[in-house]
């Protein structure tokens, strides 16, 4: 069994989130004491069938130049912002 904190690093997407998908169905578990419990397999089920795309966390900074590389390249601009900026825009809007 995986509880929620595991099952969000897995995804790499935030605890709440997690949330949301079990309630809303999404995502099968069981709950004990107010806790959110996860079968390995059902996590496994819900990445096949969702096609979730996940994002190893020493990954991401090569997601985000990457992306950034193509965005300015597609809108011919130049990228004078720092990787570490971007996150930090990235994240502070995403909590917004």
């Amino acid at each position: 069994m995986l509880n929620i904190n595991e099952v969000s690093e897995i995804l790499g997407v935030g605890v709440q989130t997690v949330k949301d998908w079990a309630d809303k169905g999404r995502i099968e578990f069981t709950s004990k004491e107010n806790e959110y419990f996860f079968e390995k397999e059902a996590v496994d089920k819900f990445i096949s069938e969702t096609g979730i795309k996940l994002i190893k966390p020493e990954d991401s900074q090569k997601a985000i130049e990457s992306l950034m590389k193509t965005y300015c390249k597609d809108h011919n601009i130049m990228n004078i912002m720092k990787s570490e900026d971007i996150e930090k825009l990235i994240k502070d809007n995403s909590s917004k």
